[in-house]
């Protein structure tokens, strides 16, 4: 509750003493005003000047809050005042705020509430004047206007309030202002002496001027004569009458007032006379004075107290301390004390909530077991020791979900609850997953062939990873010629079936066969229409068919060579730029008597190191004998180096050919031989080459 009191009726002006408000405190309800200088003392970011004459003179005369002097413009005297803030809209250089009036003179209203004579300036809407500090606490004086609340009615209904009589003197002048001194003579009469009051505002709103003649309490008690009207006294010191008092007529009316407030220390240098309430800010040197409650409806009301202190109301409650719902205001106990009961009141999960609630018991977990994922879960617990009945939380253990088996593989030192299955086993074994599925081979296609693969043991149980094979996909018969020792996975094996693999040879692709009547082998050749070889994959050249059964007649029809080819380490370039072709033909050609003089060439074919060398002969005889004496010339590398000057990798392949008259078709091929180790090679070559095409068929 409050209590409103009022300064000595002598300021002229009704000013109403309270502590200085802080940011944030309801003050438009005091001013009326969406902005004041309290709001603005707060936040001092304005332009301040130190234009003032009287600028660092030790005085504040910018009219502001706490000056002493008002003989400058608001904000001019920073030295001395402080900084003034200049308002929301900068009203220091005169624009319109938010009330819809224009700033003069440093306040956010130029609207004008009355003059104050003892500081000889007029009083602004949202000012308000210092009267000291004390205990922390800032008192101030604001003084009453027009829009501001009725305070006296205020002070009534609150049983905070004092009677007194207002004499009224007459009308106030139109250019009279509320707190100028005025006079006039008793009861509208002419003659005897004038007497003199203040302009004050009636309830009516109208100025009136008049005194206050009489003060009492508002028992009607301690009367004190200020004038007497009807004696026609009046005293040397003028009193205002009430803010809003009811008096617009002549003659003393009885009115309602609030308390006046003022040093009531006798020996101060500041004692007021006629102050009724202690206010230690109000006295020279500040003290507490007969301080006590001052509402009679309080329980500590102390009728004695002339300075407001804590008061305490009957209220009821619950006044046991140790109940949930205690109420240290409450001095009445009504019966609605809780026991207090301490412990866990942490519920679980959807605890208190209604089925019908949507996503309702709908929690799920991902249970780390293999090949499980989520799994719905049953109401988790938010503590281990819930306790319903208790209304004080106490002594939670916070519930933490885990493993509890030290044994197993995620075995959790922190947790104290296992709602559902959490704990793995711990079991060794591979974890990579395989690439085979039954009897189905997974391709990746991202792979270059699919012989490699993930994991050959891969074990479905394990939790541990250990031991992991990687699948090889390859023939794990050892019998079979494309066997592979690192293979674990069964794939395709071919069979070792042996047979010519020479492309000279009459049975080229054949393996070995014989005519089980004749004894003869059976030399039908064996490649298919793309001439590759599909039946064999081993190389014996001693299968190999050379010899024709029946030659042709030695008649001139018919072109007969020896054909010899070689393979040298130099390149076609140097070949032909060193003219060996020519040098290893005439070479050749003189180690065969029945060469003729013409029909041979040497052919080297480009991009190689092959040369070909083909001599002409004059008849069958002659091609058989060439044949043999090439052969034995070049029976090793190292002779067919020597002899013809050139680097021999291999020893060179030597045979007959018989062509058909007019055609470039051979149709014999008699005698050849192929050296030892070139034969080998060329015909591994040929073996080797052979199975790679079968082996990327079969890997396709």
């Amino acid at each position: 509750m409050c209590l409103y009191v009022t300064s000595n009726p002598d300021d002229g002006m009704t000013f109403l003493v309270h502590p200085k408000p802080q940011v944030g405190d309801a003050v438009e309800l005091m001013y009326n005003h969406p902005y004041s200088e309290t709001i603005a003392a707060a936040d001092p970011t304005g332009e301040c000047t130190n234009s003032c004459p009287n600028s660092n003179d030790g005085d504040c005369d910018d009219g502001g809050a706490g000056s002493e002097y008002a003989v400058c413009v608001w904000g001019s005297d920073c030295g001395d005042c402080g900084a003034r803030d200049p308002g929301p809209s900068g009203y220091m250089a005169g624009s319109q705020v938010t009330n819809g009036k224009y700033a003069v003179g440093g306040h956010p209203s130029d609207d004008v509430v009355g003059w104050y004579w003892k500081a000889s300036k007029f009083m602004m809407a949202d000012e308000s004047l210092p009267l000291g500090t004390y205990d922390g606490v800032t008192v101030v004086k604001s003084p009453m206007r027009k829009e501001s609340p009725d305070y006296v009615a205020m002070s009534t209904s609150g049983h905070q309030f004092a009677l007194g009589k207002c004499h009224w003197i007459r009308h106030a002048y139109a250019t009279e202002k509320v707190g100028e001194k005025c006079s006039g003579y008793p009861y509208g009469g002419l003659s005897g002496n004038p007497f003199k009051g203040y302009i004050f505002e009636s309830s009516t709103g109208s100025l009136e001027c008049g005194a206050l003649s009489e003060k009492r309490d508002k028992w009607g008690l301690g009367q004190m004569f200020l004038d007497a009207p009807s004696a026609g006294k009046t005293s040397t010191t003028q009193y205002a009458c009430p803010h809003k008092a009811p008096v617009v007529a002549s003659g003393e009316h009885d009115v309602n007032r609030m308390f006046v407030a003022g040093c009531m220390v006798i020996s101060d240098a500041s004692y007021s006379a006629i102050a009724e309430v202690h206010v230690p800010q109000m006295c020279t040197t500040p003290t507490d004075y007969k301080k006590g409650c001052m509402f009679p409806r309080a329980t500590n009301y102390d009728m004695s107290a002339v300075q407001s202190d804590t008061c305490y109301f009957n209220i009821q409650g619950c006044t046991n301390s140790l109940a949930v719902n205690y109420n240290i205001e409450a001095n009445t106990d009504d019966g609605s004390c809780i026991v207090a009961v301490k412990g866990c009141t942490m519920k679980p999960q959807y605890s208190g909530v209604t089925a019908s609630t949507p996503e309702y018991d709908s929690s799920f977990v991902g249970v780390p077991l293999r090949n499980v994922g989520e799994v719905p879960t049953p109401a988790l617990s938010s503590a281990n020791n819930y306790e319903p009945s208790a209304n004080v939380l106490e002594g939670c253990v916070l519930s933490v979900e885990g493993c509890m088996d030290s044994t197993a593989l995620n075995y959790d030192s922190f947790a104290n609850i296992n709602s559902n299955t959490w704990c793995i086993p711990i079991m060794s074994g591979c974890m990579m997953p395989s690439t085979i599925v039954g009897d189905a081979r997974i391709q990746q296609e991202t792979k270059m062939h699919g012989r490699d693969g993930l994991a050959a043991n891969y074990d479905v149980s394990a939790t541990v990873d250990s031991g992991c094979i990687v699948e090889r996909y390859g023939c794990m018969d050892s019998t079979a010629i494309n066997y592979e020792w690192n293979a674990n996975r069964e794939g395709p094996c071919w069979p070792t079936t042996v047979g010519c693999m020479h492309p000279g040879a009459l049975n080229f692709g054949c393996p070995f066969d014989y005519d089980r009547t004749t004894g003869e082998q059976i030399i039908t050749p064996c490649t298919d229409a793309m001439n590759n070889v599909t039946q064999i994959s081993s190389h014996d050249e001693f299968l190999c068919t050379w010899v024709v059964r029946a030659l042709p007649s030695d008649s001139g029809d018919g072109r007969k060579s020896v054909e010899a080819e070689i393979l040298v380490g130099q390149d076609v370039s140097t070949i032909l730029a060193e003219k060996k072709d020519v040098a290893t033909l005439n070479t050749l050609k003189g180690l065969i008597s029945g060469a003729k003089d013409d029909g041979s060439e040497v052919t080297v074919t480009a991009g190689s190191s092959n040369i070909a060398v083909s001599i002409e002969v004059n008849s069958i005889a002659d091609m058989n004998a060439g044949v043999s004496a090439l052969q034995t010339a070049l029976a090793s590398k190292e002779l067919a180096s020597s002899l013809l000057g050139l680097n021999v990798l291999t020893v060179p392949l030597v045979y007959g050919q018989v062509k058909a008259p007019d055609s470039d078709d051979t149709a014999i091929i008699v005698g050849a031989s192929v050296g030892g180790a070139f034969g080998f090679m060329l015909l591994l070559g040929v073996a080797y080459f052979m199975m790679k095409r079968k082996q990327s068929k079969v890997e396709a």
